[in-house]
């Protein structure tokens, strides 16, 4: 159903194989979600602005500058851009929004706001200098503009380092098992089917938010033959599987074929048997 995204209330609802209750069957619960799901991507919106946006220190000067300069025809557009970016990200799309759709689409408004950081910045020294006889105006903006990217570099820094090689290894460890363990052309059933493809150049779809008695008819309807499980522990659950498609590995359903993997010790991987 076109448009069916907007009025989800849960995450892996975006991952159900039939689509969600249109507006008609609203109940007064799933509105009461709805609205909390928007108050938290609202409180997400402004963290995102302050810390990624603004770089935390930037923040309150670049809306200075916003202020100062908003009769600019270069900001005309930019400001409703900006508005539109976040109205949408966070009243239309709060999920997807606050699960990195805000992220990425804020990335055509950074470089205005760095300048209009620099200029904000420069006006609240202008105005601090005036009021203070000690301040000399040039030396302080000059000072506060190198802390500022000091500290931009620094967070950027700080970002880059703590994702570390953990994640990447693992990553690199699953996709080597892949190719080694599956013909060039399979199909898979996978939590990350984009990444899939840009590793392997394999197609396949995403593990849905569904009961594992649907992996047959997603399968014969979309050509794919494999399953796999990432993160699967010690018990058994499946972490990067939603609630809803948990079973036990031990003992798959019949149409799942176990398949030996060694490349990671938390990693399923079986053949779907749809004859």
């Amino acid at each position: 159903m076109a448009g069916s995204g907007v009025w989800i209330s849960d995450y892996n609802d975006l991952f159900l194989f039939a689509p969600p209750a249109p507006l008609t069957s609203l109940s007064a619960e799933h509105i009461w979600r709805m609205i909390e799901v928007r108050w938290a991507a609202a409180l997400h919106g402004v963290a995102t602005f302050v810390a990624v946006e603004g770089l935390i220190a930037l923040a309150p000067f670049m809306l200075i500058g916003w202020w100062r300069h908003r009769q600019h025809p270069l900001l005309r557009g930019f400001t409703i851009l900006a508005i539109a970016i976040h109205v949408v990200m966070i009243v239309v799309f709060p999920l997807q929004g606050s699960r990195g759709g805000l992220f990425h689409a804020i990335a055509g408004l950074f470089p205005f706001w760095m300048a209009l950081g620099v200029l904000g910045l420069n006006v609240a020294v202008d105005w601090a200098a005036a009021r203070r006889r000690a301040w000399h105006a040039e030396e302080a903006k000059l000072i506060f503009s190198i802390a500022a990217l000091a500290l931009g570099a620094g967070i950027s820094l700080d970002v880059a380092l703590s994702s570390g090689p953990g994640n990447n290894l693992e990553q690199t460890s699953l996709y080597a098992g892949l190719r080694a363990a599956l013909p060039v052309d399979a199909k898979l059933m996978i939590n990350d089917p984009a990444r899939l493809y840009y590793h392997l150049g394999l197609g396949g779809v995403a593990i849905p938010n569904e009961s594992i008695a649907i992996v047959p008819l997603i399968a014969k309807r979309y050509d794919v033959e494999y399953l796999v499980l990432e993160h699967v522990d010690a018990r058994g659950r499946i972490g990067s599987a939603p609630a809803a498609f948990q079973f036990d590995v031990k003992v798959p359903p019949s149409f799942l074929r176990a398949l030996a993997f060694d490349a990671r010790s938390d990693v399923r991987l079986f053949q779907i048997v749809t004859d």
